[in-house]
């Protein structure tokens, strides 16, 4: 079997992410780190659907990924402090991440928060 290795980080900007290694190149995405929370699972907005995934943490839905900013209110804060890692968005921006990646397996997991 070969290695499936991939990588995570969740920054205050973007959330970056492996997804996929092949001949020596590492393939890499990204969307903003940003999570909106919702009380349900749906995410169709006005017109046509987002390109976004709604993750359940804590008993609310977060909706993440790369086209988030177009539903989001247009000022919104975003955390940035020394907890960030112990907050529900910061499981939801993981777990939109780890969705984005494709794979259900890995041989190795890296991830870190700057």
């Amino acid at each position: 079997m070969e290695p499936v290795v991939r990588a995570i980080d969740v920054g205050f900007g973007n959330t970056k992410y492996v997804t996929g290694a092949s001949g020596g190149k590492v393939s890499l995405a990204s969307f903003p780190s940003l999570g909106v929370r919702s009380t349900d699972d749906d995410n169709a907005g006005v017109g046509s659907k987002r390109k976004t995934v709604m993750v359940p943490v804590g008993g609310f839905f977060y909706e993440v990924g790369p086209e988030i900013e177009l539903g989001a209110q247009r000022h919104r804060s975003r955390h940035q402090h020394d907890g960030f890692t112990e907050t529900d968005e910061y499981r939801a921006l993981m777990a939109g991440a780890l969705h984005y990646m494709k794979t259900d397996r890995w041989t190795s997991l890296s991830w870190g928060c700057l």
